[in-house]
């Protein structure tokens, strides 16, 4: 994936003086997401009602710039309820329309992972407030 990467996320910087720099880092929860079932037939058991649970893991990985500020540069999405590859969204270069597909993509897929992090977030705190006391 970092291969994929294009040249403006990191300024023109190759991706392997960012990794020795230490300056790249992976916000992810995606693990924690590996035993729990997505609903399906046992949701009717737990609901009444047979539904799928849609937390998809997310992850992403940040960058520390020459300026001290920390940005996305690249974020993977996970499908593991149909179980098809997951999408790897990147920033758009600088010089983008705000209207742009490419920019209304990369912030659709910010909020998406926000979503993501929030939803595992709260599914952890209630799984340990109520299951584990």
């Amino acid at each position: 994936v970092l291969d994929r990467v294009p040249e403006h996320v990191f300024n023109g910087k190759p991706i392997t003086g960012i990794i020795a720099e230490g300056k790249l880092f992976e916000v992810t929860s995606g693990h924690l997401l590996d035993n729990v079932k997505h609903g399906g037939k046992l949701s009717k058991l737990l609901t009444g009602a047979e539904s799928t649970w849609f937390v998809s893991p997310a992850s992403c990985l940040l960058w520390l710039n020459d300026e001290d500020k920390i940005l996305p540069a690249v974020i993977m999405i996970q499908n593991k309820i149909d179980d098809r590859e997951p999408t790897f969204w990147f920033p758009p270069p600088p010089a983008t329309a705000e209207d742009h597909p490419n920019t209304l993509s990369w912030l659709l897929a910010k909020m998406y992972f926000r979503c993501s992090d929030s939803q595992i977030c709260a599914l952890m705190t209630h799984i340990c407030r109520a299951h584990a006391v």
